[in-house]
């Protein structure tokens, strides 16, 4: 069994790795951390989805170009690795080797071994799980010669799976959030993030606004959007490759409609983008931000330098109204004063 000081000694190398931003070189940096521990010819970190037919994964050090031409092979007959079958059959979350799941050397007369491992030198192999949602996949792997691992190297992974597992659960929320802001922030897209069932974890508004009427973290999505997201097939162009879907308008209310696409990961959670189509009337895009319709009037009329008796004579209300609306369009625009609310005014309806 590994002793302790060696566990220890390795989870602090693993914590290093925390400060990467992404997912991405978050699992490039953990990677090199597990290949010095449990020594072999490459490590991988592997997210595989077969209900919905999405595999993302990373490899260290990375594959050539002749090694990446042989990864249909390995998308095809991926279900053959005993690692993968032990874990979809078991959900154990232990590390193993080929030689603890499959003592039989099965794995030798399939296509995965001779069209896929052989060539790349990959005789043998030593993985744990991270998270098993049914049907799914992440794991760590390190890829060896013949007989190249140990009891001694698999207790030791095993050992360093509630660390591992903890770094990938904060690198993906790290990943969200930063794509998270980005979007948010890029060509009006609001940013809504989603589990497997199209419960919302996360949402952010649209175009400086901080809110989204539509959607709240714990709710279903929805119908409209709901209906959509459960009709997307799982491998849509992009679905596979972490990139948006292709564009589509939804009718979220009687005349309210909404510009979507989807961000698929391997694994949930995955991102909605959803913005007021560009030609949408100002009115219209700051109710999708949250204001009432009467709201919106009012600031629209806000943005025009008009004031309180001038708003409440063009529509008709009294001051009393004006100001009650405005306290309103402050709070939903997460403004102060008229000075910064008809800006954000104006930068909101810019698009339209």
């Amino acid at each position: 069994m590994p002793n302790r000081l060696e566990v220890n000694t390795i989870v602090r190398e693993l914590g290093d790795t925390e400060s990467e931003p992404s997912i991405e070189a978050w699992a490039a940096a953990m990677l090199k951390v597990v290949l010095r521990a449990v020594p072999g010819i490459s490590a991988s970190f592997n997210e595989i989805n077969l209900p919905a037919g999405r595999v993302t994964g990373w490899i260290e050090p990375p594959f050539t170009d002749e090694q990446v031409a042989l990864m249909p092979v390995y998308r095809a007959h991926q279900t053959d690795n005993p690692l993968l079958r032990d874990h979809l059959e078991t959900g154990s979350l232990r590390a193993k080797r080929w030689c603890d799941v499959d003592p039989a050397g099965d794995i030798r007369r399939t296509l995965l071994y001779q069209d896929f491992y052989a060539p790349i030198g990959v005789h043998d192999q030593v993985g744990v799980a991270l998270a098993t949602p049914p049907g799914v996949l992440v794991a760590v792997v390190v890829n060896g010669t013949e007989s190249a691992f140990s009891k001694h190297d698999r207790d030791l992974l095993d050992a360093l799976q509630p660390f591992l597992a903890a770094g990938y659960r904060a690198a993906r929320q790290r990943s969200i959030g930063d794509r998270f802001e980005q979007l948010a922030l890029a060509d009006g897209w609001g940013v809504i993030v989603v589990d497997d069932q199209g419960v919302v974890e996360r949402a952010d508004g649209f175009r400086n606004g901080p809110g989204d009427p539509f959607v709240e973290p714990g709710e279903l999505l929805p119908q409209p959007l709901l209906r959509w997201f459960e009709g997307l097939s799982p491998r849509a162009p992009g679905s596979t490759h972490g990139l948006p879907t292709e564009l589509a308008e939804l009718e979220i209310t009687p005349g309210a409609h909404l510009e979507v696409r989807a961000v698929f990961g391997a694994v949930a959670p995955h991102v909605v983008l959803a913005r007021v189509p560009p030609e949408t009337h100002p009115i219209l895009t700051l109710t999708v931000m949250g204001l009432t319709p009467r709201e919106a009037q009012v600031a629209v009329a806000l943005a025009t330098g008009a004031t309180n008796r001038q708003i409440a004579h063009e529509l008709g209300i009294a001051e009393g109204t004006v100001r009650k609306h405005l306290q309103r369009v402050y709070e939903c625009l997460g403004v102060e004063n008229r000075a910064a609310a008809t800006l954000s005014v104006v930068m909101a309806t810019l698009s339209t």
